[in-house]
């Protein structure tokens, strides 16, 4: 299993790679809405562990800066599954994610307190 912690200046994000080969974004957060990490950080990052997709993006804030990111990476790398604090306000950024999801067609789930998403079939 790979576990990478991405300094992001003021934010950070994490991407593990288990066993399986199955991929999970954290916290695809940005220093700001011009400055584009997820190409400059995050893909160089998934492109040396071999990841040409993610199975999970999960969002554990939802703070404009995590839904700008996540809107940027859904742009930018497939994923299957997104796991998130909610797309609830009626900001145009979660306007424009809710647009994406569906067009993308991934499956969004909100995270309730106690949830526990499993990575791995080893743990």
């Amino acid at each position: 299993m790979h576990i990478i912690f991405l300094d992001l200046g003021k934010n950070e994000s994490e991407i593990i790679k288990n066993s399986d080969d199955e991929s999970v974004l954290i916290n695809a957060e940005i220093i700001s809405q011009y400055a584009n990490d997820i190409n400059r950080k995050i893909l160089p990052v998934a492109k040396h562990l071999n990841i040409k997709k993610f199975n999970w993006l999960i969002g554990s804030r939802g703070n404009s800066f995590h839904q700008i990111g996540k809107a940027k990476t859904i742009e930018t790398i497939p994923i299957d599954t997104i796991w998130d604090v909610g797309l609830d306000s009626n900001s145009s950024f979660d306007s424009y994610t809710k647009c994406l999801i569906k067009l993308k067609n991934i499956n969004y789930n909100v995270i309730r307190r106690g949830d526990v998403i499993r990575i791995d079939n080893n743990s």
